[in-house]
């Protein structure tokens, strides 16, 4: 079982966007899917990180590979980029474009409340899908929101008992569905 010791990680926070059973089933059965080749494929596009770097205007120093950990939050994650010291930018990449990708959105938010914890002030948040970028700015209602997702995220994670989910398209091609009380 998962310990309340443990922390949990941006990449939870975005899975418990796209369905709250997946960090559920993660955590507490030890079941993660397995590396598919378009995974396997984007992990090894580091130039496409790199790219980034150079098409973006970010202020130094820039931090490719960033890990971050915020004992207060029970949140720890590395961030793809995190630049700047006085007002800080936080950067993910994707290798592909997506037409829904709010699940992406929220992981970026994860990491943008832990450089706030413990970088600095961050203000910009930027998330790249292949070719397109998106840019957020960073609130105090953007932090204020991702820290309740932390919060649910954990309690979902923490719970013995599933959290309650309903059926739809998605779970159609979700390789959690086999260990899933839904189905």
């Amino acid at each position: 079982m998962w310990s309340s010791s443990d922390y949990i990680t941006p990449l939870d926070i975005k899975q418990y966007v796209y369905c709250p059973m997946i960090p559920w089933l993660i955590h507490n059965f030890h079941v993660r899917e397995p590396e598919t080749y378009s995974m396997e494929n984007a992990r090894q596009i580091r130039a496409l990180r790199l790219q980034s770097i150079q098409t973006l205007v970010l202020e130094p120093p820039v931090r490719v590979e960033f890990p971050m950990r915020s004992p207060q939050l029970r949140l720890r994650g590395t961030a793809d980029i995190v630049s700047g010291s006085k007002q800080v930018t936080v950067v993910e990449v994707k290798a592909y474009k997506r037409h829904e990708y709010n699940h992406f959105k929220w992981q970026l938010f994860a990491y943008t409340l832990l450089s706030e914890k413990t970088v600095g002030p961050t203000k910009k948040a930027i998330l790249v899908l292949g070719e397109k970028t998106h840019t957020y700015e960073v609130t105090l209602e953007t932090l204020d929101a991702t820290r309740r997702l932390v919060d649910k995220t954990l309690k979902v994670i923490e719970s013995e008992k599933p959290p309650q989910t309903s059926p739809s398209a998605k779970c159609s091609s979700c390789w959690y569905k086999r260990y899933c009380p839904v189905f």
